[in-house]
């Protein structure tokens, strides 16, 4: 049985949700940072920067005001 198909669209690559979760899955915490580097994906960077280390520019502020009315 043989089906019609169009070649190239068989070929194209999709991407969606499902295969960017796959993806990540399988990579190291280096990977996944290159590769949200390369996608310029602000919205990863967002939701996964580590503030308990960087604090928020805000935070950062108010800590030096902090330090200076000592």
């Amino acid at each position: 049985m043989n089906y019609k198909y169009d070649a190239q669209l068989a070929k194209t690559v999709i991407d969606n949700d499902d295969k960017n979760a796959l993806v990540s899955v399988g990579m190291n915490r280096y990977e996944e940072f290159a590769y949200h580097l390369k996608k310029v994906d602000v919205d990863w960077f967002n939701e996964n920067i580590r503030k308990d280390i960087f604090g928020t520019p805000k935070s950062l502020e108010e800590k030096m005001l902090r330090k200076v009315e000592y």
